[in-house]
């Protein structure tokens, strides 16, 4: 078992038991918003399209940076790695969904509104972001559900085993 926990100016964390942490900072002072297990290594995306990988969530390999501003969430839906974020895109600014099997070779895929936060349910990505609810239907295409008024969602959550009446 092991917990690894990233942030700004390379900081990176492990822990066995959730409790007592170890930092293990970069050479580099890279800043990184979000980390997942899966295909066998740590994947962790930051600010200005970072891409970082780790075999043991202690040795980061840096791999080529995306075209993105800034991630905001990243998850593992048990077959590949799911990113979300935002970059500049002409006048405005849209959001971006990034997928990969390995973390090393990633496909990027815009939609209209920033995507804050992202979780997969077992058969459904749903995201959130400004003013929208996103859907990466089957993993690539993107449908929004947005609102007439401004919100801003940072983070979203799935429990299959709680029911509300």
């Amino acid at each position: 078992r092991m917990y690894v926990g990233v942030g700004n100016s390379g900081h990176v964390l492990t822990s066995t038991d959730g409790i007592n942490w170890t930092p293990h900072p970069l050479a580099e002072p890279q800043y990184m918003v979000g980390v997942a297990w899966g295909a066998g290594r740590f994947v962790a995306l930051g600010i200005l399209g970072l891409v970082m990988t780790s075999p043991d969530g202690l040795t980061w390999t840096e791999q080529p940076t995306l075209p993105v501003n800034n991630f905001n969430d990243l998850l593992w839906n048990g077959t590949r790695f799911v990113g979300a974020g935002h970059r500049t895109a002409g006048p405005g600014t849209e959001g971006v969904f990034v997928t990969s099997a390995d973390g090393v070779s990633w496909t990027l895929q815009s939609t209209p509104r920033p995507v804050m936060g992202i979780v997969w349910t077992g058969s459904l990505h749903v995201a959130v972001g400004v003013s929208s609810f996103l859907h990466p239907e089957k993993r690539t295409a993107t449908t929004s559900r947005t609102s007439n008024r401004f919100f801003m969602l940072f983070g979203i959550w799935f429990c299959s085993s709680h029911k509300v009446d």
